[in-house]
């Protein structure tokens, strides 16, 4: 129930900070495409980096602060390509729809592109940022957490063979030793053991 809330809240984060950066892209574009004479191509452009910046920064700051990484130019670089993959998917939706489908009306290609191609691209976005971008603790596979688990149990059992050979290398050092000298070996240092306990765990007791 916690991780689901948690989920839902995350998720919520994320639908806020997109829709401030679209908000963004929305009014630079605007703004420079009434302001200058230069075509709507560039303002296009710096529109969707402005707001790709925006988003970035509200996702490391606030949505995946949790799981975000100690390299930021190096998390901007893939928000950025992962950003260029969801654009990417909303150009397909509107190829598919218009060149391929043949619905080339323009409520079809805002349907396609703003509608359905957004909606996918977010879907998109969101699994890459809270799997493999920030990797939010909580998201880790079941599998990966079992292999973990088998190695540290793994590393026990190792330092328990360890602690066992060396007693025992101690124990025949002593006997050695007290066997030249003619006194008891056992009464001379008393030997430690290792009793198993379980499958695989082992405890050592004197």
């Amino acid at each position: 129930m916690g991780r689901t809330r948690s989920e839902l809240s995350r998720l919520a984060k994320f639908t806020a900070v997109g829709t401030i950066a679209f908000l963004v892209d929305l009014g630079v574009f605007n703004l420079i495409l009434f302001t200058t004479d230069i075509g709507p191509l560039i303002p296009k452009v710096v529109s969707v980096a402005a707001a790709t910046t925006v988003s970035w920064l509200g996702s490391r700051h606030w949505t995946f602060r949790d799981g975000r990484t100690s390299r930021p130019w190096r998390e901007a670089i893939g928000f950025f390509l992962v950003n260029l993959a969801g654009l990417g998917i909303a150009g397909l939706c509107l190829i598919v729809s218009h060149y391929v489908m043949g619905w080339t009306s323009p409520l079809a290609d805002n349907i396609s592109a703003n509608v359905v191609g957004v909606l996918l691209g977010n879907i998109f976005r969101y699994i890459m940022y809270s799997r493999v971008l920030y990797r939010v603790p909580g998201t880790t596979s079941p599998r990966r957490a079992i292999v973990a688990t088998d190695d540290s149990d793994a590393s026990a059992d190792d330092d328990c063979d360890s602690v066992a050979s060396a007693d025992d290398a101690a124990s025949g050092t002593a006997e050695d030793i007290a066997t030249d000298d003619g006194t008891d070996a056992s009464a001379a240092v008393p030997r430690t053991g290792v009793r198993r306990r379980g499958a695989g765990s082992r405890v050592r007791v004197p």
